[in-house]
């Protein structure tokens, strides 16, 4: 249950839908307790059903007590259940599913998802549901079955703990600074991991694994009708409860400049950013201006790549290459940089290039000729090769 999993995770669930031959009509809803379904239907692979199951609820949300214990909550509800004493995953394990391929679950900072790809399909939808009800309302959380989970969660902790990570966690320090997102890492410190009590655990269970914290997507052969009438006889009957006011999911943002450099011994891309922090709360907006302004983001980032490729061949030596990303940062603030890969310490040939391109781009405003033509290569790469999910490449950290 790595980190990493949730992206191919994704990528999988969805990328049925754009391989689809007629636009899928999206079916969504909300139970009277609050919590949020979407309903995928498609029948291009017959009895083929995904099931994701997520709850608004990651690392953010601990408090100092309970330092890594989202992460560590995921593993422990495959654990027992009042209707699986034995362990879900046991019994799963026994029907014939397998890990990472018919189950999974990953933490973040901001949610912890759910994940089946049940072996029978859609005729397991039903039973599938009973069992995310068991593992999200009605586990045990025993501190003996946490004792024994403890030592599968310490070797993922050894096994990530190579020189991605270490510089993960300093670029989260570095660009999430000032939040709670800088904090710690999503999967705690060996420290909290060999203390957690299962106590905590509970608390943290009760407080945020609610309905009304919760949104299920499923997506398949499967009649939406029939899929809403099992969602509600499955989860209806679970109790919503008043969540904790949570006014931290933004970094604090100030203007000034701040330098920060990362670094570690082991690794082999030297860089250098300038990363711009800000208020995207409008384009986040659930609203047709706010749908018009992500639109609008996208095609400044296509074009500006575009623009950063086409003035490759007069980078100065030592600056390979030049790229711009972005990145959510929290619920409403948005990370934009300019990236330069350099040679050894050309570092100050990279932040030169940097400045020179964004002087470039105010000198040189986007022309009608140039947004005609990234809005033609959107138009043909969304009608050709179609993609729902993005690859990660492009974000900041």
């Amino acid at each position: 249950m790595k980190p990493t999993v949730i992206i191919l995770g994704l990528v999988t669930f969805f990328s049925l839908a754009v391989q689809a031959k007629e636009e899928p009509q999206i079916v969504q809803g909300k139970l009277d307790n609050g919590l949020q379904y979407t309903i995928l239907p498609l029948h291009e692979q017959s009895n083929r059903v995904d099931i994701r199951m997520r709850v608004k609820a990651g690392s953010v949300d601990e408090n100092e007590r309970q330092i890594g214990g989202a992460h560590m909550l995921e593993h422990m509800v495959f654990r027992g259940s009042q209707e699986y004493p034995q362990g879900v995953m046991k019994m799963l394990l026994d029907k014939g599913w397998k890990r990472a391929q018919s189950y999974n679950a990953v933490t973040n900072a901001d949610t912890t998802t759910y994940m089946f790809s049940p072996p029978q399909g859609a005729k397991d939808l039903s039973f599938s549901l009973k069992v995310l009800d068991q593992m999200l309302f009605h586990a045990n959380i025993s501190q003996q079955d946490l004792d024994d989970e403890r030592k599968i969660i310490l070797e993922e902790w050894r096994s990530g703990q190579g020189v991605a990570s270490r510089m993960n966690v300093q670029r989260t320090a570095s660009i999430r600074a000032d939040s709670r997102y800088a904090r710690w890492p999503v999967i705690g410190t060996p420290q909290s991991i060999e203390a957690m009590p299962a106590t905590e655990l509970q608390a943290f269970y009760q407080t945020w694994y609610k309905p009304n914290n919760m949104h299920l997507m499923i997506i398949g052969d499967v009649q939406p009708q029939q899929v809403e009438a099992e969602i509600q006889q499955t989860f209806g009957k679970e109790q919503a409860q008043s969540l904790p006011l949570r006014n931290y999911r933004n970094p604090n943002l100030a203007e000034r400049l701040q330098f920060n450099q990362l670094g570690d011994e082991k690794s082999a891309v030297s860089q250098i950013a300038y990363i711009f922090r800000l208020d995207d709360s409008a384009a986040n907006a659930q609203t047709e201006e706010g749908r018009k302004l992500r639109l609008t983001e996208r095609l400044a980032l296509s074009l500006l790549s575009h623009r950063l490729q086409n003035q490759k061949e007069a980078f100065p030596q030592g600056v390979s290459a030049l790229a711009v990303r972005k990145s959510d940062i929290g619920e409403t603030t948005t990370a934009v940089g300019l990236f330069a890969t350099v040679d050894g310490n050309a570092h100050q040939l990279g932040l030169q290039q940097i400045v020179t391109e964004l002087a470039r781009l105010q000198r040189y405003p986007v022309s009608q000729k140039e947004l005609d033509e990234e809005k033609n290569r959107f138009i043909s790469n969304w009608t050709l090769r179609p993609k729902a999910v993005k690859s990660d490449n492009s974000k900041i950290g």
